[in-house]
């Protein structure tokens, strides 16, 4: 499996699920005329709320140098060479840029929670902030992280964060809300929109 940090959230066409629509044909007209608008009005909402929910957890992890909260994750303390290197300072804090780049972004094929994509940690080049985060999720020291010299242990961030919010099963039952909510104007009732 592909190591990555950023959450991919699943577009909109590749969401598939049904209307059971029965009686008033005044209404289902209605509704197919504004089928579309409401689906992406919808999917819009649901994936704002869980997007804004999942970075409010990231971010007060990333500033307080704790792991997600509820998520029986540990995060090794730093070590002596970079607390005399960079002095004290939240683990995931060193300069406030990873905090101040999370965030939600729009792509042509996808949209991701997490960081841009191929943005620089600095001007003068060096690894990006995704390679960057991949370094503090996963560690450098194999499978286990480590204690060698040199080594920098994992402390997953992204991983527990979207568990401790429901995973993408909690977005899935979102947008289902969502539009149940939405289609509720028509007459149709919650248990008539399925996955």
């Amino acid at each position: 499996m592909a190591r990555k940090v950023n959450v991919t959230l699943p577009n909109l066409s590749d969401l598939q699920f049904q209307i059971k629509l029965e009686g008033d044909w005044v209404r289902v007209g209605q509704l197919i005329d504004n089928l579309a608008p409401d689906i992406q009005k919808a999917y819009d909402t649901a994936t704002s709320k869980f997007a804004r929910a999942l970075l409010r957890i990231v971010k007060t992890s990333i500033a307080t140098g704790s792991p997600p909260k509820g998520s029986g994750v540990y995060w090794e303390p730093l070590s002596d060479a970079t607390l005399r290197k960079y002095g004290d300072h939240p683990t995931y804090y060193l300069t406030g840029l990873y905090h101040r780049s999370v965030g939600l972004f729009k792509y042509k094929s996808r949209t991701l929670i997490g960081l841009p994509i191929g943005k620089k940690r600095s001007s003068q080049g060096g690894l990006t902030l995704n390679q960057l985060a991949l370094i503090l999720e996963y560690g450098t020291g194999g499978k286990g992280g480590g204690k060698s010299r040199g080594t920098i242990p994992p402390r997953p961030l992204w991983g527990p964060s979207l568990k401790s919010i429901g995973g993408k099963e909690k977005l899935r039952a979102s947008i289902l809300t969502e539009l149940r909510r939405r289609f509720g104007k028509y007459g149709i009732k919650p248990n008539q929109v399925k996955w």
